[in-house]
């Protein structure tokens, strides 16, 4: 029987789960906590110091709760299926299949002409030059010409914030900080896709089949300059602990998305929400993200 689930319950700390009396008991260092199971829908382990029992796992799959496994950089490496339930993300892959080629293009267009824009602010935030150069490329971009101007655009910013000798693929401090940063939001987006039952490996543009994770690249592109705007201001001289700790932080970050002010995680549940209900209807959805506000 399927679930009439509506709460998603995420463990990010060590934790025994188990069931007793109908309930999801979750046992801390600190208590017990218990929530009933016809409230769930999802199960985000989003900790590896997590063990739960088999009685557990069999009353989650009865009322037919997704549990999501996250591995230890915090990405969903594995999910529990039922045999015999009904599940509904069989539907909803079926629907990614088949998302159509014009659809796609044209939603991977929003999405770089947002990541375009949200650069934009950026620059503008810092006071630095060629501003006007991204806003005239967002203005201008149609799905024909969106990879050619996402590459432009990336060349002129990066240059206008690290400097014309900086490339992202060399080994540096800057480098590293901004890869874990980036990390850091790819796995909130790809928690985000699990949830809402598709598959984080199938891209609308990102499309390397060694990559578990091309979905969750494509949505995650307006958010990498939150990012970018971090490390300049706060150039990492030592890449250590205290410094993940402070990108690690940036989570709670307060962004505006649809004219609503909302933290960092609120915002990109409901930006892959809107990405994939465009996707699959004729609708439009995609609202605008400001992760900067311009003074």
């Amino acid at each position: 029987m399927a679930g009439n689930g509506w709460r998603t319950v995420i463990i990010n700390n060590h934790a025994k789960l188990s069931f007793s009396n109908n309930n999801l008991v979750v046992s801390t260092d600190t208590g017990q906590n218990a929530v009933p199971i016809v409230q769930i829908k999802a199960l985000m382990l989003n900790s590896t110091e997590v063990s739960l029992t088999a009685r557990l796992i069999c009353e989650l799959n009865n009322s037919n709760v997704k549990v999501i496994f996250c591995d230890n950089k915090h990405l969903p490496c594995c999910e529990t299926t039922g045999y015999h339930n009904n599940n509904s993300s069989a539907g909803m892959i079926r629907s990614q299949m088949s998302w159509k080629k014009q659809k796609q293009e044209e939603v991977w267009t929003k999405i770089v002409k947002q990541k375009i824009m949200s650069q934009y602010d950026v620059l503008c935030c810092n006071h630095l030059d060629n501003a006007d150069v991204l806003k005239a490329y967002a203005d201008n971009i149609v799905p024909d010409n969106s990879l050619k101007s996402e590459a432009h655009a990336a060349r002129i910013y990066f240059s206008s914030l690290y400097g014309y000798d900086f490339n992202r693929r060399t080994c540096s401090e800057v480098n590293a900080a901004l890869n874990y940063g980036y990390s850091i939001i790819m796995s909130d987006v790809s928690r985000c896709i699990s949830l809402h039952g598709y598959l984080t490996e199938l891209g609308i543009q990102h499309d390397c089949a060694s990559n578990p994770f091309n979905f969750s690249c494509d949505i995650m592109e307006p958010f990498r300059p939150l990012i970018d705007d971090f490390v300049y201001n706060n150039a990492p001289e030592e890449f250590d602990n205290e410094y993940k700790g402070r990108l690690i932080k940036l989570c709670f970050s307060q962004v505006k998305y649809g004219n609503r002010k909302m933290d960092l995680q609120t915002a990109i549940d409901m930006y892959v929400n809107d990405i994939i209900n465009e996707l699959s209807s004729e609708t439009e959805c995609i609202k605008e993200l400001v992760l900067h506000e311009q003074v």
